[in-house]
């Protein structure tokens, strides 16, 4: 007990010092109405119970003589007592004249300005960081895939608890989750650990032992002398954002409970083996980054009513070693989570699953008819992916794809229970944007007859009792006359001389416009002109607050004319259009052959935005301003606009140094309304070409831990995680950055393509207006930007060749590589004969294996048959090789894990194709060895599956038990008796000094296996005692007979009958596949013959006549002809000798 309280006085003094000495010290005033508060009790049979008393903050003394004497408690008092919107559940106090007696009279009291009611109801708002806070119990969310069996499962992140890094305790480790977990929102939690020896069982507060960076952290704690929910607390205030729990006494874990008079606290807690914590501090203790991850503060999964849901285990990788965050299984799904700030829940982070539902359900009860109110946005693809909303489980709300900025939809709803169920959906494939929905508000009128709290307003809104928060702009206030006229719509324009900020709720928020400094002016710059000239004009920044009339005001500096400013790096000036202007245009650069023009947009001036560079502010409303709209003829009365050049990124056109955020900027502040949320971002619209790109930026942060916090780097809208080591394979979604001070530098990859990539800054309530915060952009660097210039050459990597443009690598094809280049040729040639390259962007071609080959060329090689021959008869046998490996690769499909033989020990058994240690399972002592390979492994019957044909259960722990029997297909040969092929197999683990090898017969026979089963396989010969010896293993099955010849068919001559008889074939030997039986056929026999004979014959004789007869009718009617032409001549040329050729 007296290290209780003894804890409990340092954390009054030292967590809060200032205010809890003031009540220690203060408490001597007497009490006046305004330090009495009420509270009630639970409703029984329609009426209900109000108590008032002195609240414990309150620095008065409620026993001081003067004190008003606190009312007694209101009994019966109707549950149904009705408030409408824009007021709430009060009580007044009334006193007689004769003591200072009070009584309490219920009634309905309007909303202060700022506030706003629903009459009754309830309100999830991020304006209020209700998504950060415990969730209310009726509010709950889940999500399922489809599985590979086609049915739906549940999925989620899960609560396991993993080590990232460093590789020596990388891995799940056993843990077991505090029940509060429960409660809190659905978040991720991915942070480095961090262990204070001073204070190793956090029952003391943080500060009373220096400032230990727990900022962001996984504080490591002991079990023991306080509450758990007191360590976690003490985490909590230090900043750390998570806790976990070891006991070096415990034999097993259990789940940390919280008592019942303890708060919940607003961290997780895990209690983690003891063996793996002491692991990770001594890592700690040497100076190495920890980082951790659990997917889900939440353990529970809860199916959607109605559907066929299972707890499904169909991924083999459910406990597989994580080697990374984004290293995810391709079947699964997130649930809702909500965002680090509070602001909005989203619907996790389903990029790259598909066939998913991730859902948000609201249980309700109301007791009178009213309505739901929701905010949302979403990006994903447009007409298939999105967000629904299910009331009762009928869609009310069908699918919304697109929508950038907020959207509100408001449905109503009868009396009586309901569930609300806002579904994300993700067809079978494609995915767009960010590929999630958010949700920022959600309110439901009818839960209840009568608020009794007003919900806050968003920024730059006011109210003075109204439902509807109405929105004032910059230099106007919503005049208190509005409460009395129920004029809610009109604000008024403060006096002159005074300014006032956005969301201002009365004329007394009107201020004094103070003179005008140099800090209020505003340059614009105009083209550059001929001579490197432009113009500069001076203006006042917007919205103006200073008064120019002022007799301490700076004047505005005239117009004039100043050199150009630079040009971007692999830019220069060219004159452009009529009249001709000075622009900056791209650099050219002639490389020589076989290298490539590097293409960089690189931006390190600042006068002005750069091309596709704007900044846009939007704030949690949904109201936007940009850049690139024209601020000077801009109204001021959107909220955002009006803190565009407060808040926004900037520029100094003077200088041109950097573009900067935050207090960097030192703006008027004083301008920013209080708790106001708003994005500040950074918009670079980039082109990356084919090949993608390396980017850069170059910024410098204050302080550098609000990378990550504050400051965000999305790509494609998109956030990426920062990490501070080189990331492998290059990717958008992830970033490496290097610190040097406040300086940091953030590297990351394009793809070719379209992208947008945005600096966020967040400006969350008070860390708005002020502090030591914020962040400068000094360089920018995007790598084969489409329209930037060319600055340098360089050869294309090996596995790729110049593109015709001189710009871009691309990579060789399938089949080609760069391994035979020589300089006269194109850069890509085809793979020689028994060489492939299987994947574009190969450096060389691979050679084939034993027995095989490939054509010039080839992305694959194929098995040559093998030719052997019968001993007894010497005839030719061919076996189809690649016939016997696609059944292989069948089996393998259909039986995965541990084959047992006939002789009682178990192999993993890849005939054609390498594979990895059998042990490398997450459930081993220690990683297991990756660069160890092999055709065959013995292991030991720990190895094998619980059941013929299962998966491979491995849970051994010793190195010996699995046994490597051959890493080299030394040759495939036949059988001498054409029976069979024989694989032998070599370079196995050592023993007694020699490599191991083992021998697999595939023996021909035609009512054997076909499918190559597990229950066919037989030992003929096994290891000997010191397991030296060779082993011999073999299946039956038909696969591995010869190929059918026509030698291996017999020609059947049937008994000839009417002339003919039938010729069929039967198989004399056993062969598969090749040539098929030939088709029967039929020939004629007997006297048959002879008549044929004759017949032939005699059509002979015939035909000789009949031509015979066709010459002699031919002679004689060309005679005929000649006598009758003779006769014509004659008669016309008389005796006349002529002399002529007939034809």
């Amino acid at each position: 007990a007296a290290t209780m309280l003894g804890a409990w006085y340092r954390w009054l003094v030292a967590s809060e010092p200032a205010q809890p000495l003031r009540w220690l010290q203060t408490r001597n005033r007497p009490c006046e109405n305004r330090d009495i508060t009420f509270d009630s009790g639970q409703c029984f049979e329609g009426s209900r119970n109000v108590f008032a008393f002195v609240a414990a903050t309150s620095s008065c003394d409620p026993t001081h003589s003067a004190s008003v004497k606190v009312p007694p408690p209101l009994f019966g008092v109707p549950c149904d007592y009705q408030c409408p919107k824009g007021n709430r559940l009060g009580i007044d106090l009334a006193s007689t004249a004769v003591s200072r007696e009070r009584t309490m009279n219920v009634t309905c009291q309007r909303c202060p300005a700022g506030t706003y009611s629903l009459g009754g109801g309830t309100s999830i708002s991020g304006f209020s960081r209700d998504w950060n806070k415990t969730w209310p119990i009726e509010l709950k969310t889940s999500c399922m895939y489809r599985n590979t069996q086609g049915g739906w499962s549940v999925g989620g992140a899960t609560c396991d608890f993993q080590v990232l890094s460093p590789e020596s305790v990388q891995g799940l480790a056993a843990s077991e989750s505090a029940t509060w977990n429960d409660f809190l929102p659905e978040s991720e939690v991915a942070a480095s650990m961090v262990f204070d020896a001073t204070n190793a069982l956090a029952c003391e507060n943080y500060t009373d032992f220096g400032s230990y960076p727990l900022s962001g952290k996984v504080v490591i704690v002991q079990r023991g002398t306080c509450y758990f929910t007191v360590k976690a607390s003490n985490a909590q205030r230090a900043g750390a954002v998570g806790v976990v729990m070891f006991d070096d006494t415990a034999d097993q874990l259990f789940r940390p409970a919280y008592p019942e008079i303890q708060d919940v606290p607003n961290i997780p807690m895990w209690m983690v083996d003891a063996s793996v914590v002491a692991k990770i501090r001594d890592e700690l203790a040497e100076g190495h980054d920890v980082k951790m991850y659990v997917g889900s503060t939440r353990c529970k999964k809860m199916a959607a009513s109605g559907s066929n849901a299972t707890m499904d285990d169909d991924d083999s990788d459910n406990h597989t070693q994580v080697e990374s965050v984004f290293n995810q299984r391709k079947r699964d799904c997130r649930a809702w989570q909500t965002h680090p700030s509070g602001r909005w829940v989203h619907s996790g982070h389903n990029l790259g699953f598909h066939d998913v539902y991730s859902m948000l359900i609201m249980n309700v009860l109301l007791v009178r008819d009213g309505r739901v109110t929701y905010r949302y946005k979403v990006d994903a693809e447009e007409g298939f992916d999105g967000l629904r909303l299910y009331v009762d489980l009928e869609e009310v709300v069908g699918l919304a794809s697109q929508a950038n900025r907020w959207q509100e939809v408001s449905i109503p709803l009868s009396r009586g229970p309901h569930s609300l169920e806002w579904s994300y959906s993700k067809d079978m494939g494609t995915q767009v944007g960010a590929d999630a929905a958010m949700i920022q508000l959600i309110e439901v009128e009818g839960t209840a007859f009568a608020d009794h709290r007003c919900f806050p307003c968003s920024e730059g809104f006011s109210s003075v009792g109204s439902a509807h928060c109405v929105s004032c702009g910059a230099n106007h206030y919503l005049p208190a006359a509005a409460e009395e006229e129920h004029d809610y719509s009109s604000c008024l324009e403060c006096p002159s001389g005074t300014w006032s900020p956005p969301g201002t709720t009365s004329a007394l928020g009107c201020r004094p416009r103070p003179a005008c400094t140099e800090r209020d002016v505003g340059l614009k710059m105009s083209q550059c002109m001929p001579g490197e000239q432009r113009t500069v004009t001076a203006r006042w920044r917007q919205p103006r607050v200073c008064d120019p009339e002022h007799p301490d005001s700076v004047q505005l500096p005239a117009e004039r004319t100043s050199a150009c400013e630079p040009c971007q790096p692999g830019m220069s000036r060219k004159a452009v259009g009529t009249p001709p202007t000075l622009e900056c245009v791209p650099d050219s650069i002639n490389c020589p052959a076989g290298k490539r023009a590097i293409r960089e947009r690189i931006t390190s001036h600042w006068f002005s935005w750069p091309r596709d560079t704007r900044s846009v502010v939007q704030t949690m409303a949904g109201s936007r301003c940009s850049s690139d709209q024209d601020l000077d003829s801009y109204s001021w009365l959107s909220v955002s606009c009006s803190l565009l050049e407060v808040l926004g990124w900037r520029i100094e056109p003077l200088h041109g140094l950097f573009a900067e955020v935050g207090s960097f900027n030192q703006h008027r502040t004083d301008l920013t309304p209080a708790g106001t949320d708003l994005d500040a971002m950074l918009h670079f619209g980039v082109d990356i070409g084919e090949g993608g790109g390396h980017a850069k930026i170059v910024m410098q942060v204050r302080p550098p831990d609000f990378l990550g916090s504050h400051l965000v780097l999305q790509v494609d809208g998109q956030t990426a995680v920062l990490h501070q080591e080189e990331v492998e394979p290059p990717s958008s979604a992830r970033a490496d950055f290097k610190l040097f001070g406040d300086f940091i530098v953030v590297q990351f990859w394009l793809a070719a393509g379209r992208h947008q990539v945005t600096l966020v800054w967040q400006h969350l309530g008070a860390d708005a207006a002020g502090g030591d915060a914020g962040a400068r952009v000094w360089v920018t660097s995007f790598e084969n930007e489409v329209a930037a210039g060319a600055r340098r050459c360089e050869d294309c990597e090996p596995g790729f060749e110049v593109s015709a443009d001189m710009l871009v690598c691309t990579s060789c094809p399938a089949g080609r590589s760069t391994a035979q280049t020589v300089d006269s040729e194109a850069r890509c040639q085809p793979c020689p004969a028994d060489t492939y390259a299987a994947v574009p962007g190969s450096a060389e071609c691979t050679p084939c294996g034993v027995g095989m080959w490939s054509a010039e060329g080839s992305q694959q090689c194929l098995w040559r048959d093998v030719t052997g021959s019968v001993a007894q008869n010497g005839s030719a046998r061919v076996y189809n090789v690649t016939g016997l490996e696609l059944a292989w690769r069948t089996a393998r499909n259909q039986y995965s894990g541990s084959f047992e033989a006939s002789g009682g020990r178990f192999y993993v058994l890849e005939l054609f194709d390498k594979a990895t240690r059998p042990s490398a399972s997450s459930e081993m002592d220690g990683p297991a060895p990756t660069d160890e390979a092999g055709f065959i492994w013995e292991v030991s019957e720990k190895y094998a599956p619980a059941g013929r044909g299962g998966t491979t259960q491995c849970v051994g722990t010793s190195s010996d038990q699995v046994l490597n029997l051959g890493s080299a297909l030394e040759a495939i040969e036949p059988l001498g008796n054409g029976s069979g092929l024989v694989l032998h197999y070599t370079g196995g683990s050592m023993c007694g000094g020699q490599p191991r090898e083992s021998f697999v017969t595939l023996k021909c026979d035609i009512e054997g296996d076909a499918t190559l089963g597990p229950h066919a396989l037989k030992e003929i010969q096994a290891g000997d005692s010191s397991r030296c010896a060779p082993v011999r293993l073999e299946w039956q099955t038909p696969h591995a007979c010869p190929l059918c010849s026509l030698a291996d068919y017999a020609m059947a001559v049937s008994d000839c009958s009417g002339g003919t008889r039938a010729v069929t074939y039967i198989k004399r030997s056993l062969c598969m596949g090749g040539l098929p039986v030939p088709s029967s056929t039929t020939e004629i026999c007997g006297s048959g013959i002879a008549i044929g004979v004759w017949v032939v014959g005699g059509l002979m004789i015939v035909c000789l006549c009949c031509y015979a007869f066709y010459l002699r009718y031919k002679w004689r009617k060309t005679y005929d002809r000649y006598v009758k032409f003779q006769g014509e001549v004659r008669n016309k040329i008389g005796r006349s000798q002529v002399e002529f050729t007939i034809d």
